[in-house]
């Protein structure tokens, strides 16, 4: 019984993670020097290549996402998204831990700083990426396949409001900031 759900679910998150990557993707090629601003402020070490980065993280996403929807390339592609993923990850995390709290991360949607919100983000990603790898990727039936197209497209969704969440709560706390700085004077 559930092994018949095992296989729309993977192409649910597949649907998901290509819809993710292509916003990434269309977010990034929109402005890329702008993306490489925020690959410049991840580490001083990063300023000089920040554009050369952001190229590649841009190709990256793209392939990744071209290679995960082609049936024959599938695998490599979902492999790459969860390395994509992975080093996102790392760096934002790296950012938390120096105390880079007021970069943005450049992740693909509203702005939103990095923080351990943006890690714990991520790391559900992570998981979603490797269930979606480790789920069989198996023929379904047309209707199961519409089915699961238009579920991970509500969690895409769902995902651009827990974003937008994410966006108004980093403005609140920068508001509350600038009241209590002001409130010090």
């Amino acid at each position: 019984m559930i092994s018949q759900f095992m296989a729309p679910c993977h192409f649910m998150l597949m649907t998901f993670m290509a819809l993710l990557f292509i916003q990434a993707a269309l977010h990034k090629g929109s402005d890329i020097h702008r993306f490489s601003g925020y690959v410049a402020n991840y580490h001083r070490f990063l300023q000089p290549f920040s554009m050369v980065i952001a190229y590649l993280l841009l190709t990256l996403e793209i392939m990744a996402t071209v290679l995960a929807i082609v049936p024959a390339t599938s695998v490599f592609g979902q492999g790459l998204f969860l390395l994509i993923l992975a080093l996102y990850t790392l760096a934002i995390t790296l950012s938390v831990i120096w105390g880079k709290s007021t970069i943005d991360c450049g992740c693909g949607g509203p702005s939103v700083k990095v923080s351990p919100q943006t890690v714990a983000r991520n790391l559900c990603l992570l998981m979603l990426c490797v269930l979606m790898i480790t789920l069989p990727a198996e023929s379904i039936s047309r209707p199961m396949l519409i089915a699961a197209i238009f579920a991970g497209f509500t969690l895409w969704m769902g995902y651009i409001l827990a974003e937008q969440l994410m966006r108004n709560s980093d403005l609140i706390n920068r508001f509350r900031y600038s009241l209590h700085t002001q409130e010090q004077r």
